[in-house]
C-alpha cells in the first residue's frame, strides 16, 4: 500500500521537474536570441541543447539547478561558432563579451 503512494510522488516530482525544466528552456533560448540580436549574429537552428546539469548555490544562499545551455550561432563569414548559456534556478547567470564562450548575464531578483 505504501509503494504506490511513493510512486505517486515519485512521478509527481518527475512532472514537476519536466515542467520546470522546459520553462527554463524557453528562458535560455530568449536569452540566445537577445545575445544574437545584440550582437548582430545568427542564430542557428532555433535552438539551444542542454549539456550539463548540475546544482549551484544562488546569491540568495539556497541550493539551485544549475543547466548549461549549448547554441550555435553563425557571424558575418557564415562559420558556425558556439557558445554556452547557463541558467541557476530559471534565471541566465552568466554574460560575457562576445569573444567569451560562455555569457554571463547580470543577476535577477524574483
Amino acid at each position: 500500500m505504501i509503494v504506490p503512494g511513493v510512486m505517486l510522488v515519485v512521478l509527481l516530482a518527475v512532472l514537476v521537474f519536466w515542467y520546470m525544466s522546459a520553462n527554463v528552456y524557453e528562458r535560455a533560448l530568449h536569452a540566445a536570441k537577445d545575445l544574437c540580436r545584440r550582437e548582430g549574429w545568427q542564430l542557428l537552428d532555433d535552438s539551444v541543447s542542454l549539456k550539463k546539469i548540475s546544482l549551484g548555490r544562488g546569491a540568495d544562499g539556497r541550493i539551485h539547478v544549475r543547466r548549461y545551455y549549448q547554441f550555435g550561432y553563425a557571424q558575418h563569414q557564415g562559420e558556425r561558432r558556439e557558445k554556452t548559456v547557463v541558467m541557476l534556478g530559471g534565471d541566465p547567470i552568466y554574460q560575457a563579451e562576445a569573444s567569451g564562450n560562455v555569457i554571463q548575464f547580470p543577476t535577477t531578483k524574483r
